[in-house]
């Protein structure tokens, strides 16, 4: 997609290959066609769905104590049945900075969270069709993991855009994998 503003590339499949061709494609020729030589945000977002074999509450509880305090103080003031949560957070590691939200979903919940690109990706007479085939497949309790890695500043280069995307893409995969393997670790630490 191309604005006034900005440029992006979106991409519903999990073919790794394509979008990197793709996104290389992107950095390698539109700031020239564009003649764009600066930035003042790249940034690289992935959402990813841990597919688990848990009910919800036995997800939501797992989650509950990996993520969040279990002080004995707070878990006085609080209520004591947690039902749902999310944990977000914004946090910084220079020159990168993050948005992660990760929680637990279910079924029905997760189109509200991955917004599927029926315009663009779907053919319009049978788009519907191949959506409800498409949200069929979701797993029916799951980890929803929203990682966004950007870097900001006044004039980040151009030429500096393909080894941001190289080093977010390894970040942020590498951080799915960690938050996946921390919440299912078979032992709890004490």
């Amino acid at each position: 997609a191309i604005a006034h503003d900005s440029f992006s590339y979106e991409q519903d499949s999990r073919d790794a290959a394509m979008e990197e061709k793709y996104v290389q494609r992107v950095v390698d020729e539109l700031p020239a066609a564009l003649q764009v030589d600066s930035f003042t945000r790249l940034g690289y977002r992935r959402q990813y769905l841990i597919a688990v074999d848990l009910p919800f509450d036995g997800l939501v509880r797992v989650m509950n104590l990996k993520l969040f305090s279990q002080d004995e103080r707070l878990r006085q003031i609080m209520p004591v049945q947690v039902e749902d949560l999310m944990y977000r957070i914004d946090s910084r590691d220079e020159p990168y900075r993050y948005h992660l939200t990760i929680g637990p979903v279910r079924k029905p919940e997760i189109p509200r969270y991955v917004t599927y690109n029926r315009q663009h990706h779907l053919h319009p007479l049978a788009s519907e069709k191949e959506y409800l085939a498409i949200i069929e497949k979701y797993p029916d309790v799951a980890v929803f993991l929203d990682l966004d890695l950007y870097q900001e500043g006044e004039r980040l280069q151009a030429g500096e855009a393909a080894s941001f995307i190289v080093a977010a893409r390894q970040k942020l995969q590498g951080l799915a994998e960690d938050v996946s393997e921390y919440l299912f670790l078979r032992e709890v630490e004490a």
